[in-house]
């Protein structure tokens, strides 16, 4: 992921969140998620979820 946000959006299955390095500023379901290097996250079926603008950062 670059350092742009990702609109809000929902899938019908769950998608799994990984962060590398660097950190998402999550919000899913209208609550924030940060997920740390190494961190994951996962977002269930039918989650409204986002990404927070300029939440990768290289370490």
């Amino acid at each position: 992921m670059d350092e742009l946000p990702v609109a809000e959006e929902t899938h019908g299955s769950a998608e799994l969140l990984f962060a590398l390095n660097g950190r998402l500023e999550l919000v899913v379901d209208g609550i924030v998620v940060p997920v740390g290097p190494g961190g994951m996250y996962l977002v269930p079926a039918g989650a409204r979820s986002a990404v927070g603008p300029g939440a990768w950062a290289p370490w």
